[in-house]
């Protein structure tokens, strides 16, 4: 909805108990008015009549997110960083010498 932001849908099925000439094909979730950082659970699905949500009431379905900023540029400190430079044992100086 917002510029720099997204839709989370971690679930796109839920278990309902009704009978069998009531199961409904397809179950419609409005995300128009939900904002950021607002989520909606099975709990506020609109369900037909005689359909009843089996799943926990709690469990979401969606839910709207800020996209996390890109991490900072390293600092001039932590970009002339060199690894350290571990140095030959003192056998093997011998050794290159001879």
């Amino acid at each position: 909805k917002e510029a720099g932001s997204f839709l989370q849908r971690p679930m796109d099925q839920i278990e309902v108990e009704c009978l069998a000439s009531q199961i409904p094909e397809l179950v419609k979730v409005d995300i128009s008015e939900l904002g950021v950082e607002q989520s909606i659970t099975v709990a506020d699905l609109s369900l037909p009549e005689g359909v009843t949500a089996k799943t926990d009431g709690e469990t979401l379905v969606a839910s709207i997110h800020i996209v996390k900023e890109e991490a900072e540029e390293p600092t001039a400190e932590a970009a002339v960083a060199q690894p350290e430079l571990i140095s030959k044992k003192p056998a093997e100086e011998e050794a290159a010498k001879k």
